[in-house]
This record gives structure tokens, C-alpha cells and sequence, in this order.
């Protein structure tokens, strides 16, 4: 499968996650991401799901170095992310959000329901749970490579990143 055409499905999303000086990497799934661009995307699956008219279902494994991130933006969709690796940091500007921690450990503790102007750091085995147009930023404060998944039920005629200004679409 080719995930270049797949990840380019969605329009623009390239375009935009270049301008922000992401790499997007069409990988094996062992292969290990270059770490000579701050944010390296993966897309590891999608697809059209006939139970969803208009919607494409995504599967992207997107790697942060420390000190880089996305500015405040909205997704036209729902997405879960899971932490793989790393502290993930997480901060609401507007709407709500889902944290549970330990989603992936089998033993999860209770979804705690984030508000607006919360940040938080997720760790290896949390989840996050975003319904579409939620306002929020997220970005590595560690020392270290920050690996999630985020699995999205999105609509593909739609930028997936969308930067925000001041609650309204950036330039």
C-alpha cells in the first residue's frame, strides 16, 4: 500500500504539515523515523468506511522531537491518540477532551474529563479522546522523542490540521 497517496487523500494536509516543517514519511511500519525533522508523520492506514458515509478512517503514527510541536488547531473529525512513547503534552483551549491514563496497560484508571485551559502531560499507555473542532494545541516538552498513534474518523475534504488564531482559522 502506498500511504503517500493515501496520507495525500486528505487535501492539503501535506501542503500544510510541510509549511509547519513536518516530515511525512511513507516507512515500513518497523522502520525507525528520521530524527532530523522536528515532527515526522507516518500514515500507517486509512480508508473509507461504507458505515460512514463522507468519513475516511486514518491511522497515523507521528513522532515529535523534543522541543517541537503544533500550534493551536481544530481536526474535522473525531480522533483517539495513544501515547507509545515519551511525554506528550496536551493543552485544551476550547471545547472538551477525554485523558485516560494507562488506556493501553490493560488496567486503565477513570477517563478524567479535561476543560479549557487545561494542559496536560500524557505518558506511555494514556489516551486521549477529541470530538471534532476541539481548539488545542500539543507539543514535546521533554528531552526526548514523543511517538503517538491517533486513529481519526475524519472528513477528507477537509485540511485534518487546521491552525487557529484567536478561535478562528489562521491564514
Amino acid at each position: 500500500m502506498n500511504h503517500r497517496i493515501r496520507l495525500a487523500a486528505a487535501p492539503m494536509l501535506l501542503a500544510l504539515l510541510l509549511a509547519l516543517g513536518v516530515s511525512t514519511a511513507a516507512r515500513a511500519q518497523g522502520s525507525t523515523p528520521a530524527t532530523d525533522t522536528p515532527i515526522t508523520v507516518q500514515a500507517l492506514a486509512s480508508g473509507m468506511p461504507s458505515d460512514s458515509p463522507g468519513k475516511a478512517i486514518l491511522l497515523l503514527r507521528i513522532t515529535i522531537q523534543p522541543g517541537a510541536g503544533f500550534p493551536d488547531h481544530i481536526h474535522p473529525g473525531a480522533l483517539v491518540i495513544a501515547v507509545e512513547s515519551g511525554d506528550f503534552t496536551f493543552t485544551l483551549v476550547q471545547g472538551e477532551a477525554d485523558l485516560t491514563r494507562g488506556a493501553a496497560t490493560g488496567s486503565p484508571a477513570a477517563t478524567e474529563q479535561l476543560t479549557a485551559g487545561q494542559e496536560v502531560v500524557a505518558k506511555a499507555g494514556d489516551a486521549i479522546f477529541e470530538q471534532a473542532g476541539v481548539l488545542h494545541s500539543a507539543r514535546n516538552a521533554g528531552d526526548t522523542s514523543v511517538v503517538v498513534l491517533v486513529a481519526g474518523l475524519v472528513d477528507p475534504t477537509q485540511d485534518f490540521l487546521q491552525p487557529m488564531e484567536m478561535g478562528t482559522p489562521a491564514p
